[in-house]
């Protein structure tokens, strides 16, 4: 009895570890990404209280920014709150057979308006029958953020390519665009959380989509991997086990 209350204490102890660890970690994401668009709504809303209320078209332009930080700072908390909970979570036992081609319709179909009106094409390969288990809406998830990066970085040519086709034994889902590509330098850091904002320029909403999307795939045992060259754009690859 005294051995079983040991291990229960032990396993307790981890726990407890555990927990304080998420709320350091927590803590630390939300004050590295929340710092800008805080300081941006308070300059621009004194702003707004101090100057610009005098100019109908600067306070329309300074209220606009204010609100376009505001909904980057949702963004912001939406993301940081995500990728915590995917540090910690493992729902894989509530896993389900899935239609990942149907999913990748679907989401590039929400892209698509906006990003038609701005000039740009998305091309779909989708083949029929590419089910894998695994939870719909963390697949959602991980197909929006790197639909999401490859319009960001479409480039001049605003163009990408959505595939999800079947291979030998797997399932391949790749998202390319034809845009800047990335520094061979960097490749190897893409997957790593805030590399991606600090190091391509604050093109991202956060630095956290890749990782969230390399956390997703780790969820589902598959594997991320990225080829790109400079001046010609990057595919991204997700790898899944074929049922």
């Amino acid at each position: 009895e005294l051995d079983g209350l040991n291990d229960s204490i032990d396993k307790s102890a981890e726990k407890l570890s555990g927990a304080r660890e998420y709320q350091k970690e927590l803590l630390a994401n939300v004050s590295h990404d929340l710092r800008t668009p805080l300081t941006m709504i308070k300059g621009y809303a004194e702003m707004v209280r101090d100057i610009s209320w005098q100019d109908e078209a600067q306070r329309e332009k300074d209220t606009g920014i204010i609100i376009k930080e505001a909904d980057r700072l949702s963004l912001l908390v939406n993301e940081i709150l995500e990728y915590s909970r995917l540090q910690h979570e493992n729902p894989a036992g509530n896993f389900e057979e899935v239609d990942l081609g149907g999913i990748a319709l679907e989401t590039a179909g929400s892209f698509e308006p906006l990003f038609r009106a701005e000039g740009g094409v998305i091309e779909k390969n989708i083949s029929g029958s590419c089910i894998v288990k695994g939870d719909r809406q963390m697949l959602e998830r991980l197909i929006y953020n790197l639909t999401d990066n490859a319009i960001r970085h479409s480039g001049k040519d605003k163009r990408i390519i959505i595939s999800v086709v079947r291979d030998t034994g797997k399932i391949l889902l790749e998202v390319r665009d034809f845009g800047e590509g990335i520094d061979e330098a960097e490749l190897p850091h893409i997957w790593e959380k805030y590399y991606t904002s600090r190091m391509r320029k604050g093109t991202g909403a956060s630095g956290l989509g890749l990782a969230i999307v390399k956390r997703i795939a780790d969820i589902h045992e598959a594997s991320c991997s990225v080829r790109s060259q400079k001046g010609e754009g990057s595919c991204f690859r997700v790898e899944f086990k074929l049922l």
